[in-house]
C-alpha cells in the first residue's frame, strides 16, 4: 500500500462523516449519500476486495464502509440509526489515528 491508500482512506473517511454528522433535511445529504455510495465501492475493490485487509486502519474502514453500505442498500435514504452512527464516526476517527501513524 502506498501514498494513494492514504489519500484515498482520508477523503472517504471525511465523506464518511460529512455523511455522519449532516442534518437530516440538509439538501446536500443525497449528493453526499450518491457520492459516498461510489466512492465506498471504489475504495472497497482497490483496498479491500473481498474483505481482506493488510493495515489496522483498512479493517476499520471496511468495517465502517460495509455497515453504510448495507445500510443505504436495504433502506435507501431514511437516516443511520444514532447509536450505530456513533459507534462508526468513533471507529472512524479510530482508522483516521491508525492513517496518521501509517498504520
Amino acid at each position: 500500500m502506498d501514498d494513494s491508500y492514504t489519500k484515498e482512506s482520508a477523503t472517504l473517511s471525511e465523506a464518511i462523516i460529512k455523511y455522519g454528522t449532516l442534518d437530516l433535511y440538509d439538501p446536500q445529504r443525497v449528493q453526499v449519500i450518491n457520492l459516498l455510495k461510489s466512492d465506498a465501492r471504489l475504495w472497497t475493490s482497490k483496498y479491500a476486495r473481498g474483505g481482506s485487509v493488510r493495515k489496522p486502519s483498512a479493517r476499520k474502514i471496511y468495517i465502517v464502509v460495509d455497515a453504510l453500505q448495507g445500510h443505504l442498500t436495504s433502506n435507501g435514504f431514511a437516516p443511520f440509526p444514532k447509536a450505530k452512527m456513533a459507534k462508526l464516526l468513533g471507529d472512524m476517527q479510530d482508522a483516521k489515528a491508525l492513517l496518521a501513524e501509517g498504520k
